[in-house]
């Protein structure tokens, strides 16, 4: 894991050794009949029509608003099972970040070109567009819309003709409104007139039923036909009110119609889009600060009028920074995501909105509350992720992990790292020099914008970052180095390199900075021989420098320093002829592994320690294994934290608290060893869970979960597991899964998040779940049914304020095995299971 510590330089190195460009053809899209293929594969458009204007902005014909809100949005379009968007607008053939995200979310893009006004010379502006993303290999279909009008369509027969001429491979389409304009004699819209045009998009908007336009615009052309957007508005003008589970049921019912025509064989229809991805408050009236209803009187709109400010999968809120507006998730979206077969984030399921620690953005290398252009960051907060991700391209970041970006001063940030407390990544290139505001946004949710200082440099040395060349150990006070060593230095921050860099790109060799830094033992200058961006890692950069030879022996401090600007101090030990080398192993970084029989592995963390200037492999031994459980452990130099890897085989013996001895084997004479306890639970067979809830008016209010007396769950009332607590049990392996906590006393965000990890609980799991305090206060009838639904409760919806529930269930279940409740007392369930489960019926 990349985390800017022990073994960077050596993991630096190696990048030096590896490749990680990918050279992958670009998919080919093309017609067999009416059939659409992608590498000789056929290809179903599934997708959503994409725009990302903030509130407050007029919508236009081109993209203008921050590309932080791609990191924000793409995820969540993976999410829902889609391959494809769909623009409206022109998008800049500069905009790396849109491509890099097109890409990370593995998306294809049917690129809109709208064409305002019929002039001629407009000919030239589409031919020139395509000319500068023809080359893009998620670029599926160029677009060019217009009124249709006679007029466009003779346009679009000559601007079509001349992409093909120039770009053979390049698919091309149009966005009909109505099916009538499809084949019309009084439009030249008819095939023959139209030998270019690959494909018709039908833009089929708060429609209630497909089918009839569909098959109206199937008897009017044979050319392949797509649905350019489907979907109705969240906006009930009967009720003058949202109506966000009309809108969700509609999302599920049209998508499963397109599913069934397509899977029927509707002759040459390839697919279709949702539209739209967010809300575009600009569609609602005169004022775009405003989200207004003026919708249009619509056949067949379930209430007869089509508002396209409400068409959006999501809601918009405004953060206090604008132009990125947080989104609200709404139930169409979770709708449209069962439907495709999506895998909606875990982010979306954690019950608070991700937040900024005071001083929380600082120089990832220095720790100082300053960052530089090109320089590495960190954000330390709460709810940033769901779990731990780390890129897999670390020569070309991602602007996004999972479903968590970073927005700094407006520009979207590559990051490294991405963890539930922790974010870490690279300053854009154009950060400004000043304060700026610094934003999270998580699955959508959004951080309070926090001020951050960013300096032309604010250079940093990165903990255990210098060594001597060629050798993988750091250079600490421990481990020294003697007078006249020469040292390279991992840092960061140092400025502008003498070439232009992309965002998150590693330069291929190294470049020199514009201006050289000056370096510090002590109050002594010592010479710096070079400075610059290290190749193969973004935001790292290389000094080399030289301790005098006639250093005394003894502790010193290194610093860097960038004009007026001083890095962090690190400490090293020039070594005398009494310094005599030596290792240790320290610590585990947890103090019991806990495994279970057929389930998942665990690593533990022991950091290996040397001392004046020792620096050679280490192997490891181990002793005292259980019966059934196994170990991995690599070898490893001085400096560096060793992995030990254990797991438990299906039907390994409960153990508790076995002792494993591991030893490092060195040159030296010493032996040095650390103790690594391990217990291991079972998987198949009879276990016994007990579940106990208790609401405030128990007395006791709590919640508790044992796994054969083992307690994976104890809460005390108003603290941490106050509302509804969760626990799932993989259904055929007996595998303990993820604790899920939301406090539903304390938030609506909460109750959204409840809402959204039911709907992606997987039937037939075992799940847990208790009641402490009180979870009550805020949840809908609808949540009640959700509960209701995917556990099969009877009992949830007589649940009052501040009661106790429990419960044992299988989701999907017409009952649960056990369920209790009790208006002021403590609930209970004592239940023994036997893995792995029966099927349901």
């Amino acid at each position: 894991m990349v985390r800017f510590s022990r073994g960077l330089a050596a993991a630096v190195r190696l990048l030096l050794l590896f490749g990680f460009a990918s050279f992958e053809a670009f998919p080919q899209f093309v017609f067999s009949g009416s059939t659409m293929l992608r590498d000789d594969v056929p290809f179903v458009v599934r997708g959503v029509v994409y725009a990302n204007t903030p509130i407050g902005a007029a919508g236009g014909d081109a993209f203008t608003a921050s590309s932080c809100l791609y990191a924000r949005d793409f995820p969540l379009i993976a999410g829902l099972g889609a391959n494809t968007i769909r623009t409206e607008a022109r998008v800049s053939s500069s905009d790396r970040v849109f491509r890099r995200s097109l890409e990370s979310a593995d998306l294809y893009w049917i690129a809109g070109f709208p064409v305002a006004e019929n002039d001629p010379r407009i000919v030239d502006e589409v031919v020139a567009y395509a000319a500068e993303w023809a080359a893009e290999p998620r670029l599926l279909a160029l677009s060019i819309d217009g009124d249709g009008t006679q007029e466009f369509f003779e346009l679009l027969a000559e601007a079509a003709a001349r992409v093909h001429e120039g770009h053979p491979g390049l698919l091309v389409t149009t966005t009909a409104t109505r099916a009538r304009q499809i084949g019309a004699f009084d439009r030249s819209s008819q095939d023959v007139l139209q030998p270019d045009l690959d494909f018709w998009s039908l833009a089929l908007p708060g429609r209630g039923e497909l089918r009839p336009e569909v098959q109206e615009a199937r008897l009017k052309t044979a050319k392949p036909l797509l649905v350019a957007s489907f979907g109705v508005d969240a906006y009930d003008d009967l009720a003058g009110a949202a109506d966000l589970e009309a809108q969700a049921l509609f999302a599920g019912l049209l998508a499963d119609e397109l599913d069934s025509l397509v899977a029927a064989g509707s002759p040459g229809l390839i697919g279709g889009l949702y539209g739209e991805f967010a809300d575009q408050w600009h569609k609602g009236g005169p004022d775009p600060s405003v989200h207004g209803a003026a919708g249009e009187v619509a056949e067949g709109s379930p209430d007869g009028v089509w508002n396209p400010a409400w068409a959006g999968l999501f809601g918009l809120t405004r953060t206090g920074a604008p132009g990125l507006d947080a989104l609200r998730e709404r139930p169409s979206y979770q709708e449209l995501a069962e439907v495709w077969g999506g895998l909606a984030p875990g982010e979306l399921t954690l019950d608070h909105g991700p937040s900024i620690a005071q001083d929380g953005i600082r120089n990832a290398a220095s720790g100082q509350p300053t960052i530089a252009p090109g320089g590495l960051f960190e954000v330390v907060g709460d709810a940033l992720s769901a779990r731990t991700l780390q890129t897999g391209t670390p020569a070309d970041l991602p602007f996004y992990l999972g479903a968590t970006s970073v927005c700094l001063g407006g520009e979207a940030s590559p990051l490294y790292l991405a963890e539930p407390g922790l974010v870490r990544g690279v300053t854009p290139w154009k950060a400004r020099v000043g304060t700026e505001e610094a934003l999270v946004f998580r699955a959508g949710a959004a951080s309070v914008p926090t001020p951050v200082e960013t300096l032309e440099a604010s250079p940093g040395i990165l903990t255990d970052g210098v060594f001597q060349p060629g050798l993988p150990c750091p250079v600490n006070e421990a481990n020294g180095v003697p007078p006249g060593a020469y040292l390279e230095v991992y840092g960061s921050g140092l400025g502008n390199g003498a070439a232009s860099q992309a965002d998150g790109v590693a330069p291929s060799a190294p470049v020199g900075v514009l201006e050289m830094p000056t370096a510090w033992l002590g109050p002594y200058q010592t010479p710096v021989l070079y400075a610059g961006l290290f190749p193969g890692t973004p935001g790292v950069y290389q000094t080399n420098v030289r301790i005098s030879p006639d250093a005394g022996p003894g502790p010193v401090e290194l610093r860097l320093a960038q004009g007026a600007n001083y890095s962090n101090s690190h400490r090293l030990r020039v070594l005398g002829e009494q310094d005599l080398p030596g290792v240790a192993l320290g610590l585990p970084d947890v103090a019991e592994v806990i495994l279970q029989g057929g389930g998942p592995a665990a690593t533990v963390h022991l950091p290996l320690e040397g001392f004046n200037g020792f620096c050679s492999l280490v192997r490891f031994e181990l002793s005292g294994l259980p019966a059934g459980v196994r170990a991995s452990i690599p070898v490893g130099f001085p400096g560096q934290r060793i992995p030990l890897t254990l797991w438990a085989e299906q039907g390994a013996a409960r153990v508790e608290e076995a002792a494993i001895t591991v030893r490092a084997l060195t040159s030296l004479a010493e032996r040095p060893a650390q103790t690594v306890h391990v217990s291991v639970l079972p998987g198949l067979g009879d276990v016994r869970l007990r579940v106990v809830s208790g609401g405030w008016l128990s007395g006791v209010p709590g919640a508790t979960f044992l796994f054969e007396d083992r307690v994976l769950l104890q809460t005390n009332g108003g603290g941490p597991g106050r509302g509804f607590n969760f626990l799932t049990i993989d259904p055929w392996t007996g595998v303990i899964g993820a604790l899920r906590q939301f406090d539903t006393w304390g938030s609506e965000e909460a109750v959204a998040a409840l809402e959204s990890y039911l709907r992606g609980l997987v039937p037939g799991t075992l799940v847990l779940g208790a009641i402490a305090d009180d979870a009550t206060l805020e949840i809908t009838p609808e949540t009640r049914a959700l509960i209701a639904e995917k556990l099969g409760a009877e009992l949830i919806d007589f649940v009052e304020y501040q009661w106790s529930w429990a419960v044992i269930a299988r989701v999907g279940a017409a009952r649960p095995i056990a369920e209790g409740m009790m208006p002021n007392g403590t609930v209970v369930l004592d239940r023994i299971v036997s893995f792995p489960l029966a099927e349901m019926e």
